[in-house]
């Protein structure tokens, strides 16, 4: 048995701080809640072994490194039968005995920065995201843009990496495969498919900087969160920013701040109005005793029903694959146990913008008979004290619950398949259908930047290595999941005024106190709006004749755009687009998807889930059977359920180090407006009218910048006070592509 403190020894000094870290162990130091004041030191502290923290691994010795500890692709034959063979996938990983927290994900950090630079490498040399642009026609991107067999991978349609036999006859109807792709390329294709295992590897069986089996309670985990906090701010590479643990004003466990995570949270995306919930939360409240909540629900539903909402996730089991009485559960022995549950959480939004959660199911089962459900103790907000909101455990159980299944909801749903997989689907439909010179293509060719060699490494490892062992799902039933959602994505449903007002947001009606706190919708309408103004003269200005109904129906590259999503894409709700407004509608969608949404939904992660037990991916024991089991919840239930067991020291890695892999901070050339400043600089006479695409691109910019930047910080500005501030979707901080 292999140890990283003997074998892999940088492993265990990067990034420590002077003493050994002991994740859980209670600290008699106590440190300032306001976080900012701590300076920053010239002289950045020494590891423990005296040895200065490890901030970027030299490339040449974790290579070595690697190697020693046989962390590395296995090799796979080239296979000589058709193309589309499954690829053997190694099973075996490398025993590593022990290491330490910090050590480790500073090596998880390396080794997937390392898989996606070589998908990027690979991209490019295929030319599928080419560094250098390369002239092709329609008929060459035809054959090298081809879609994946969703029976192979059991993935929504996404790029093919090796097209498969059936494709190439599609293009080919001799089936001459071998003037396509060598066997060189198949070759190396395979050998890049090849690094599921890599992260798994990389874990060891136990840390030395564990909790070591000693007594731990939530309050031990929020002193040690704030002390990795404290080093992060004395340079510690561990944390990168602070987080939702050591805010200020009403703490993370609080009704206040659940319910706004998610107005403003990593999914501020899926509440909405409450419909025949309301019923149904209010004839469990009548038959389980609880008077004053049924009474309270029945006056709202005569007069005031569109101030209830609720984040619903009861369609999980269907979503996954498994019966409505199963349990959403899986074990083995590197992840142990784990429970996936299907919460519905019903909220009142009042009049001040507060919003309040009134009940929970902890698991939907086909029917609140059949379902454990618990009522807040107020039905009104601020009326408890932040002692008794601390101390009220089987309440706080259930609204763990509803955050772990809104880390599914969010993770798999709407991060993964509603931004990324998606907009890779319109991405190969657009290379299949538009020739390089049409309006739609240079419009959009900017927003696919390094999604599809991203896409491919989630694929291939975050998917298998990190997100399915964290939940409670299989990796079939993980891909169900994303399959499930990407059939249930409606696109013209989705586009951000249709959303908003389908969800009880009326556009209209956003700047009224009651939606105050809900900046989300009231930066995006704005961002949608300044979107489509700029395609709207973006497209006049390259085309002037797609301006014309008539020509948009007749453009035989839109058609082919439309019947690639429908079919081949698999989106059916994808329009059959007939005028320019749809066409401009389309295209707005496909930006929305690629820069302002896929930002709102990914870079909040670090912030509020790195601090797992505020969002935890999946339960660790049963949920309980009966509403009378969960009244006699306390701490040690709630403790018992949370990834911080000495067996589950895995999931409390890649939990909290998920969010560092997906939240660098975006390159000042690569949000939206330097994207609208480069279009500025771009005309060319002769192939645009220059001054038109100038006027676009300059209207766009200056609305960015000096129309939504400040009005995005007022939204911020306007929310109650104490609310976490939102300013992830400032234009200068909105990536211009899902590229990460």
């Amino acid at each position: 048995m292999l140890s990283l403190k003997v074998r892999f020894p940088s492993l265990i000094t990067a990034g420590l701080a002077r003493r050994p870290l002991r994740l859980f162990r209670p600290s008699t130091l106590t440190y300032p809640r306001r976080l900012s004041q701590y300076p920053r030191p010239v002289q950045v502290p020494a590891s423990r072994d005296g040895l200065p923290p490890l901030s970027e691994w030299d490339a040449g010795v974790f290579n070595a490194t690697l190697l020693d500890q046989n962390i590395v692709p296995q090799s796979i034959p080239v296979p000589h039968t058709p193309l589309d063979t499954p690829l053997r996938i190694p099973t075996e990983e490398p025993a590593i005995s022990t290491g330490t927290i910090p050590g480790t994900a500073r090596a998880i950090t390396e080794v997937y920065s390392r898989v996606v630079d070589r998908f990027s490498s690979y991209y490019d040399i295929m030319n599928y995201e080419p560094s250098i642009p390369f002239p092709s026609t329609l008929d060459e991107r035809l054959k090298l843009y081809t879609w994946s067999n969703t029976e192979d991978d059991h993935f929504p349609p996404h790029l093919a990496q090796i097209p498969s036999l059936a494709q190439a006859k599609e293009v080919d109807p001799q089936g001459a495969r071998q003037d396509s792709f060598s066997s060189s390329e198949i070759f190396e294709a395979s050998r890049l498919l090849n690094v599921r295992g890599l992260i798994s590897g990389l874990i060891p069986q136990s840390f030395e900087d564990w909790c070591d089996g000693q007594p731990v309670t939530l309050a031990d985990i929020e002193k040690r969160n704030a002390q990795l906090i404290h080093q992060y701010h004395l340079g510690s590479i561990y944390y990168k920013t602070e987080n939702i643990g050591d805010k200020e004003g009403a703490p993370w466990y609080s009704d206040e701040v659940f319910a706004q995570q998610h107005l403003t949270g990593p999914n501020p995306v899926t509440i909405k109005q409450a419909g025949n919930w309301i019923e149904k939360f209010q004839s469990a409240a009548q038959g389980l005793g609880y008077r004053q909540v049924a009474d309270h629900l029945a006056g709202l539903a005569r007069t005031d029903r569109q101030s209830l909402y609720v984040q619903d996730y009861s369609d999980f089991r269907k979503a996954a694959g498994v019966e409505p009485d199963a349990a959403l559960t899986q074990s083995d022995s590197k992840n142990g146990s784990r429970w996936n549950v299907a919460s519905v959480c019903l909220f009142q939004l009042h009049d001040d913008g507060r919003l309040h959660p009134l009940g929970i199911v902890i698991d939907w089962h086909g029917s609140m008979d059949q379902s454990v459900v618990i009522f807040n103790k107020s039905i009104m907000p601020g009326r408890r004290t932040i002692e008794e909101e601390k101390n009220d455990w089987p309440w706080r159980y259930a609204k763990t619950c509803v955050q772990s299944s809104d880390w599914l909801r969010h993770e798999a749903g709407i991060h993964l398949t509603e931004t990324h997989l998606v907009e890779e689907a319109t991405i190969v439909a657009a290379h299949r259908a538009f020739e390089p010179n049409h309006a739609v293509y240079r419009l959009l060719q900017p927003h696919w930047l390094k999604t599809l060699s991203v896409n491919a490494a989630a694929r291939a490892i975050l998917v298998p290595d990190v997100i399915v062992p964290l939940s409670g799902l299989s990796l079939d039933q993980g891909k169900r999941f994303t399959q499930d959602t990407y059939r249930n994505f409606n696109w013209t449903q989705k586009y951000i005024p249709a959303d908003l007002a389908a969800r009880g947001f009326p556009p209209e009606d956003l700047d009224k106190p009651k939606f105050r706190n809900y900046a989300y919708a009231r930066n995006m309408i704005y961002m949608w709006q300044a979107i489509r103004t700029f395609v709207q003269s973006f497209l006049k200005a390259l085309s002037p004749d797609l301006e014309n109904d008539e020509h948009v129906a007749q453009d035989q590259q839109i058609r082919s755009w439309c019947l690639e999503m429908q079919t081949r894409g698999s989106m059916s709700s994808f329009p059959t687009i007939q005028t320019f407004n749809e066409l401009v509608d389309a295209v707005t969608m496909c930006i929305h998807i690629a820069a302002p949404q896929h930002t709102a939904v990914n870079y909040l992660q670090e912030y509020y889930q790195v601090f797992v037990i505020n969002k935890p991916p999946s339960l660790y024991a049963a949920p309980p059977a009966s509403l009378d089991e969960l009244r006699q919840y306390d701490e040690n239930k709630l403790m018992a359920a949370l990834p911080i067991n000495k067996g589950a020291h895995r999931q409390w890695l890649l939990a909290a180090h998920l969010p560092h892999l997906l939240n660098y901070t975006v390159a000042k050339d690569q949000n939206l407006v330097n994207c609208a400043k480069s279009w500025m600089h771009a005309a060319v006479p002769g192939v645009m009218d220059e001054q038109k695409v100038v006027e676009a691109a300059t209207t766009f910019y200056n609305t960015l910048v000096q129309d939504l930047a400040p009005r995005f910080h007022a939204h911020s500005l306007s929310m109650r006070p104490g609310t976490i501030p939102y300013d992830v979707m400032d234009p200068s901080k909105t990536a211009v592509s899902v590229l990460i």
